[in-house]
């Protein structure tokens, strides 16, 4: 039902078919978050290799697209709450597997542009900090709620946002709501901002959970 329910979208076959890093970003996040404990609906004890690969997926998804980020906060706060041993996985975890993919984006971008360059910050700057993005049309704060869940989710609206008050997946709620908050407060929309994320997989997975336990 989960398979069927994304592929039966009609705005997969528009946007996800396309070579976008906003693709592969989605699929390494998606693969991230199911390593994370503190996403499952039950947590159970920590498997530290478990999060270690979760740690090291969701550099990788912030190295190709540093937007990634906004998801990974969420989550990265999210498992700092729930874990005992919180020196561990900040001194121990985040910062040797942050500080690896950091350094070798920098020496990739260092051998690409022939410069020391930090691509990250400079993405920050252009879409976040100088408003960039704003060069190619500016939309409403409420567009991706009072358009964007429409016109992708389509027909599936109404069972996603009835889905959405019946599942278990209450933390994947707190994402939604998150990831939609940053992105708001962007002048710059597009649909492929909302759609090529978990947000649109959770609303996705929350549909099916009218009928089937989630």
């Amino acid at each position: 039902m989960k398979l069927f329910s994304q592929l039966v979208n009609w705005f997969m076959f528009f946007c996800f078919n396309r070579t976008l890093s906003n693709s592969l970003e989605t699929v390494l996040t998606l693969v991230g978050l199911y390593y994370w404990p503190c996403m499952r609906i039950s947590p159970r004890k920590v498997d530290f290799d478990s999060r270690k690969w979760g740690l090291v997926i969701a550099g990788l998804a912030c190295a190709i697209r540093p937007t990634s980020a906004i998801t990974w906060i969420y989550v990265g706060l999210l498992e700092l709450l729930v874990t005992h041993d919180r020196l561990r996985f900040i001194v121990l975890e985040v910062f040797p597997t942050g500080a690896l993919v950091f350094g070798l984006l920098c020496l990739l971008d260092r051998l690409m542009y022939g410069s020391w360059v930090l691509v990250p910050l400079n993405f920050l700057n252009f879409n976040f900090l100088s408003s960039g993005g704003d060069y190619y049309g500016t939309h409403e704060w409420h567009w991706y709620f009072s358009q964007g869940f429409s016109v992708m989710l389509f027909t599936f609206t109404p069972f996603a946002i009835a889905g959405s008050i019946k599942s278990k997946h209450q933390k994947l709620s707190g994402l939604i709501v998150w990831v939609l908050g940053i992105y708001s407060l962007l002048g710059h929309k597009e649909f492929r901002y909302f759609l090529l994320r978990p947000v649109f997989f959770s609303l996705i997975l929350f549909i099916i959970s009218l009928t089937c336990s989630i």
